[in-house]
């Protein structure tokens, strides 16, 4: 058979015997969390998920070490692209604690963005054709080199905040989500 018919023979052919699988990923790193993000597709289903590739949280980044980071980004981006001041960044939080302050609440005065971490321990999201869209996120601020050393009668070490919309098992584990319901013991 010559190459000109076997290339019209396979224009002829029906689309489903020319279906193909196949998957992409890219790994990258985001608030100096390592994540994995894979497409597949399988026949006609198309799959986008972004996981963590660590079993254990980076330990995350200070305030400062971000702003370093998008500095060395915007310089990389454009040399002449205004860089991020860590003073006016302070100063803007400042102004929009003033604003938002009532006469009771506490002041931000001195924050020392190298002794705040962030840290984004999950980072899930799942997308498939047909299906409802999963994700968790999860952040953790540590806290714990802003107060006293030793002060034991009020002492915020870290703040964590997880926002869900998935029952897997292995990603509410990780978040280290609590069932209140089986905690508490009730059915």
């Amino acid at each position: 058979m010559s190459e000109e018919n076997r290339t019209l023979e396979l224009m002829d052919m029906p689309v489903g015997l020319l279906q193909f699988n196949a998957q992409a990923a890219v790994t990258f790193t985001l608030v100096g969390t390592n994540l994995v993000a894979l497409y597949r597709k399988e026949g006609t289903k198309n799959t986008f998920l972004v996981k963590p590739t660590d079993k254990t949280p980076s330990g995350g980044m200070t305030i400062k070490a971000m702003i370093d980071d998008i500095n060395l980004f915007l310089k990389g981006y454009d040399p002449s692209a205004a860089q991020l001041d860590p003073a006016k960044v302070a100063e803007a939080v400042k102004d929009v604690d003033e604003a938002s302050r009532t006469e009771s609440a506490p002041t931000v005065e001195n924050i020392d963005y190298e002794s705040i971490s962030v840290e984004l321990s999950q980072a899930f999201l799942y997308l498939s054709t047909g299906e409802q869209v999963e994700y968790a996120f999860e952040l953790n601020v540590d806290t714990s080199q802003l107060f006293p050393e030793g002060m034991t009668f009020f002492n915020v070490k870290k703040l964590s905040m997880g926002i869900w919309n998935t029952d897997r098992k292995s990603v509410l584990e990780r978040m280290g989500i609590i069932d209140f319901d089986t905690y508490l013991g009730v059915e």
